[in-house]
């Protein structure tokens, strides 16, 4: 799998397992074959539920993509591999996320000293604290 920002020369071949829903990163995929006017091939696995993402892909390129079957040889499986598998969306819900629990040598208790908590204070109240009296600014005089 190569990533994009990565120049690698002399592809011969793209082969995608899924087509985007980002048409365009369709195009700038099977572009990786095309380069410095050399030949390539893209082949691309599809089902039923991306006819649509094809048929505009089709349309951005204003070419149409070859359908071909695959070959009587080749079994098919419907048994899914973990990438396939589809994953239930779960909302993020605080107070059912397991807590994670430290432990070992690198985690130690903190220091009292360290557990102070950020106070909020008001800039008047800062420079009461500095010059130890009552702070007026020049608005207030």
């Amino acid at each position: 799998m190569i990533a994009r920002g990565l120049d690698v020369d002399d592809v011969s071949h793209v082969v995608n397992f899924d087509l985007s829903p980002h048409i365009e990163n369709y195009i700038h995929r099977i572009g990786r074959t095309g380069r410095q006017e050399k030949e390539g091939v893209a082949i691309s696995f599809f089902d039923d539920e991306d006819l649509k993402i094809k048929a505009e892909i089709e349309a951005l390129m204003d070419k149409p993509i070859p359908d071909l079957e695959l070959p009587p040889e080749v079994e098919l499986s419907e048994e899914l591999i973990s990438l396939e598998e589809k994953v239930e969306f779960v909302p993020f819900n605080n107070h059912k996320v397991k807590q994670f629990k430290p432990s070992g040598e690198a985690f130690h208790e903190k220091l009292a000293k360290n557990k102070k908590t950020n106070v909020k204070k008001s800039y008047e109240d800062k420079m009461k604290k500095k010059y130890k009296k009552q702070y007026r600014s020049k608005d207030s005089r």
